[in-house]
């Protein structure tokens, strides 16, 4: 597993305190500068399912960077949506990920108390193990698993994202 993270309790630049997307983004940045996609594209070369596989080899490092930064900024901007609506309870840790199965963008956001500064951290991780892209059929019940309401998206849990759409088709 290689993981590279970066972690700002307060940040300053020229005596001013970066705000929560700036900080976000100079962590994302320091995270692709120090992350090393050489040695996760040759390790995820032993994972026969892994969709890296199908790319030529001089594009595998430009796809993992591309696809690594993609799952950082999903993973922030729902760890963001989900801050706005508890930015003022004191104590709150949220996290949130994006992934692909091999990478995955972690995204942590603390919302402060009396005693600490609000914090953000951003992860990226690739995992290489043969069972994170594998997957089981399995049989619904009926009257077991009932639909959700639309104003209760399973996948966010605090309050509606932005991008998700209902469907009744499941």
């Amino acid at each position: 597993m290689v993981n590279r993270s970066s972690q700002t309790l307060s940040t300053t630049i020229n005596q001013n305190t970066m705000n929560l997307q700036e900080t976000i983004q100079e962590q994302i940045d320091e995270v692709m500068d120090t992350f090393d996609f050489e040695r996760c594209s040759e390790a995820l070369r032993l994972v026969e399912c892994c969709w890296l596989n199908d790319i030529y080899d001089e594009g595998r490092v430009y796809q993992l960077r591309k696809h690594g930064r993609e799952r950082m900024k999903s993973a922030c901007a729902m760890a963001i949506t989900a801050y706005e609506s508890l930015r003022n309870d004191p104590e709150e840790m949220i996290y949130k990920m994006g992934d692909t199965g091999c990478l995955i963008g972690h995204c942590s956001i603390y919302t402060g108390d009396k005693e600490e500064k609000p914090w953000v951290k951003v992860n990226l991780t690739c995992y290489i193990d043969n069972s994170i892209n594998d997957g089981k059929d399995f049989e619904v019940v009926s009257n077991v698993h009932k639909k959700p309401k639309k104003s209760a998206p399973i996948s966010f849990g605090v309050g509606d994202h932005p991008d998700y759409k209902y469907d009744d088709s499941i």
